[in-house]
Protein backbone atom coordinates (compact mmCIF):
# COMPACT_ATOMS: atom_id res chain seq x y z
CA UNK A 1 0.00 0.00 0.00
CA UNK A 2 1.23 3.24 -0.63
CA UNK A 3 0.38 6.71 1.14
CA UNK A 4 -2.29 9.03 0.06
CA UNK A 5 -1.75 11.69 -2.27
CA UNK A 6 -3.27 15.08 -0.18
CA UNK A 7 -6.33 15.80 -2.40
CA UNK A 8 -8.06 16.49 0.55
CA UNK A 9 -6.05 17.11 3.57
CA UNK A 10 -8.54 15.60 6.21
CA UNK A 11 -9.14 12.49 4.21
CA UNK A 12 -5.56 11.65 3.51
CA UNK A 13 -4.47 12.21 7.10
CA UNK A 14 -7.13 9.28 8.17
CA UNK A 15 -5.72 7.25 5.31
CA UNK A 16 -2.48 7.39 6.50
CA UNK A 17 -3.38 6.57 9.60
CA UNK A 18 -5.11 3.46 9.11
CA UNK A 19 -2.38 2.80 6.81
CA UNK A 20 0.33 2.98 9.44
CA UNK A 21 -2.72 0.93 11.97
CA UNK A 22 -2.37 -2.07 9.32
CA UNK A 23 1.25 -1.98 8.83
CA UNK A 24 2.19 -2.22 12.80
CA UNK A 25 -0.67 -4.86 13.26
CA UNK A 26 0.89 -6.77 10.19
CA UNK A 27 4.54 -6.77 11.83
CA UNK A 28 2.98 -7.58 15.29
CA UNK A 29 1.51 -10.44 13.64
CA UNK A 30 4.69 -11.58 12.05
CA UNK A 31 6.62 -11.67 15.37
CA UNK A 32 3.99 -14.08 16.37
CA UNK A 33 3.88 -15.96 13.86
CA UNK A 34 7.29 -16.52 13.93
CA UNK A 35 7.27 -16.98 17.88
CA UNK A 36 4.75 -20.26 17.56
CA UNK A 37 4.67 -21.61 14.14
CA UNK A 38 8.17 -23.46 14.74
CA UNK A 39 6.71 -25.17 17.75
CA UNK A 40 3.06 -26.30 16.12
CA UNK A 41 1.91 -29.97 15.37
CA UNK A 42 4.44 -33.12 16.36
CA UNK A 43 6.92 -32.10 19.32
CA UNK A 44 7.82 -35.68 20.92
CA UNK A 45 6.57 -38.83 20.90
CA UNK A 46 7.67 -42.47 22.57
CA UNK A 47 7.05 -45.69 21.42
CA UNK A 48 6.77 -48.99 23.38
CA UNK A 49 7.27 -52.40 22.03
CA UNK A 50 7.25 -54.60 25.22
CA UNK A 51 4.04 -55.25 27.15
CA UNK A 52 2.56 -54.09 30.72
CA UNK A 53 1.32 -56.91 32.36
CA UNK A 54 -0.07 -59.24 32.70
CA UNK A 55 -1.37 -58.11 36.17
CA UNK A 56 -4.41 -57.72 38.20
CA UNK A 57 -3.57 -53.34 38.16
CA UNK A 58 -5.20 -53.11 41.66
CA UNK A 59 -2.56 -50.03 42.33
CA UNK A 60 -2.37 -47.34 39.37
CA UNK A 61 0.39 -48.17 37.15
CA UNK A 62 1.93 -45.78 34.51
CA UNK A 63 1.40 -47.65 30.81
CA UNK A 64 3.32 -44.95 28.64
CA UNK A 65 4.93 -42.22 29.18
CA UNK A 66 6.78 -39.18 27.16
CA UNK A 67 8.97 -36.09 28.24
CA UNK A 68 9.18 -32.79 26.19
CA UNK A 69 9.59 -29.07 26.64
CA UNK A 70 6.40 -27.44 27.42
CA UNK A 71 6.22 -22.99 26.86
CA UNK A 72 3.72 -21.39 28.60
CA UNK A 73 0.25 -20.14 27.40
CA UNK A 74 0.31 -23.21 24.97
CA UNK A 75 -1.99 -26.31 24.37
CA UNK A 76 -1.23 -29.34 24.11
CA UNK A 77 -2.91 -32.50 22.34
CA UNK A 78 -1.58 -36.21 24.13
CA UNK A 79 -2.76 -39.55 21.89
CA UNK A 80 -2.06 -42.66 22.63
CA UNK A 81 -3.02 -45.80 20.87
CA UNK A 82 -3.01 -48.80 23.24
CA UNK A 83 -4.22 -52.55 22.88
CA UNK A 84 -4.98 -54.65 25.86
CA UNK A 85 -6.22 -58.73 26.31
CA UNK A 86 -7.97 -59.32 29.58
CA UNK A 87 -8.82 -62.63 31.28
CA UNK A 88 -12.00 -61.75 32.73
CA UNK A 89 -14.21 -58.87 31.56
CA UNK A 90 -12.17 -55.63 33.37
CA UNK A 91 -13.08 -52.21 33.92
CA UNK A 92 -10.34 -50.07 34.33
CA UNK A 93 -9.95 -46.52 35.03
CA UNK A 94 -7.22 -44.82 32.71
CA UNK A 95 -5.76 -41.45 34.30
CA UNK A 96 -3.61 -38.78 32.29
CA UNK A 97 -0.96 -37.32 34.52
CA UNK A 98 1.88 -34.81 34.31
CA UNK A 99 4.82 -33.14 36.32
CA UNK A 100 7.52 -30.93 35.85
CA UNK A 101 10.23 -33.50 35.95
CA UNK A 102 12.06 -36.39 34.00
CA UNK A 103 9.39 -39.10 35.07
CA UNK A 104 5.73 -38.66 36.47
CA UNK A 105 4.28 -40.67 38.76
CA UNK A 106 0.92 -41.39 39.88
CA UNK A 107 0.77 -38.51 42.40
CA UNK A 108 1.79 -36.12 39.33
CA UNK A 109 -1.45 -33.30 38.35
CA UNK A 110 -4.53 -34.96 36.90
CA UNK A 111 -5.46 -33.89 33.83
CA UNK A 112 -7.77 -36.61 32.04
CA UNK A 113 -9.43 -39.43 33.39
CA UNK A 114 -11.84 -42.15 31.81
CA UNK A 115 -13.47 -45.48 32.46
CA UNK A 116 -13.09 -48.67 30.17
CA UNK A 117 -13.34 -52.19 30.22
CA UNK A 118 -11.25 -55.20 29.23
CA UNK A 119 -14.39 -56.38 26.69
CA UNK A 120 -14.32 -60.33 25.85
CA UNK A 121 -12.26 -62.57 28.41
CA UNK A 122 -9.29 -64.02 26.68
CA UNK A 123 -9.94 -61.67 23.38
CA UNK A 124 -7.80 -59.13 22.22
CA UNK A 125 -9.32 -55.94 21.73
CA UNK A 126 -9.33 -53.92 19.16
CA UNK A 127 -6.67 -50.46 19.19
CA UNK A 128 -7.95 -48.18 21.74
CA UNK A 129 -7.21 -44.37 21.18
CA UNK A 130 -7.09 -42.13 24.25
CA UNK A 131 -7.17 -38.02 22.50
CA UNK A 132 -6.41 -35.44 25.49
CA UNK A 133 -5.48 -31.82 25.90
CA UNK A 134 -4.19 -29.90 28.86
CA UNK A 135 -3.29 -26.46 28.73
CA UNK A 136 -1.50 -24.21 31.86
CA UNK A 137 1.62 -26.61 31.76
CA UNK A 138 4.63 -25.14 33.62
CA UNK A 139 7.26 -24.13 30.83
CA UNK A 140 10.59 -26.23 31.01
CA UNK A 141 10.44 -30.55 31.17
CA UNK A 142 7.26 -32.03 31.33
CA UNK A 143 6.79 -35.73 31.64
CA UNK A 144 3.51 -37.58 30.85
CA UNK A 145 2.38 -40.47 31.31
CA UNK A 146 -1.35 -42.51 31.38
CA UNK A 147 -2.05 -44.69 34.06
CA UNK A 148 -4.45 -47.71 34.50
CA UNK A 149 -5.82 -49.55 38.03
CA UNK A 150 -8.50 -51.55 37.77
CA UNK A 151 -12.17 -50.65 38.93
CA UNK A 152 -13.91 -53.96 38.84
CA UNK A 153 -13.12 -57.66 37.89
CA UNK A 154 -10.61 -59.84 39.01
CA UNK A 155 -8.35 -61.56 36.37
CA UNK A 156 -5.51 -60.38 34.82
CA UNK A 157 -4.96 -57.92 32.12
CA UNK A 158 -2.00 -57.38 29.80
CA UNK A 159 -1.20 -54.20 28.00
CA UNK A 160 0.35 -55.26 24.55
CA UNK A 161 2.73 -54.38 22.74
CA UNK A 162 5.71 -55.63 20.26
CA UNK A 163 8.06 -54.78 18.06
CA UNK A 164 5.16 -55.65 15.06
CA UNK A 165 2.00 -53.79 17.64
CA UNK A 166 3.61 -51.48 19.41
CA UNK A 167 2.05 -48.46 21.51
CA UNK A 168 2.16 -44.89 20.65
CA UNK A 169 2.03 -41.36 22.71
CA UNK A 170 2.44 -38.23 20.95
CA UNK A 171 2.38 -34.89 22.15
CA UNK A 172 1.22 -32.33 19.42
CA UNK A 173 1.46 -28.43 20.48
CA UNK A 174 -2.12 -26.96 19.30
CA UNK A 175 -1.39 -23.43 20.15
CA UNK A 176 -2.60 -20.88 22.36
Amino acid sequence: MTDAVANTVAVAAEYNKALANIRDLDARLRVLEAATASSLGRIAGSRRTTGVGPSAFTTETLIQAVTFTAQNGRRYRFTMDYQNVAADTSYFGVWGRYAAAATVTNTGTQFYYRDTSGGTPGNWEGPKVIIAEAAGLPAGQVTVGFFVRRTGGSGSTDFRADAGQPSFLWVDDVGI
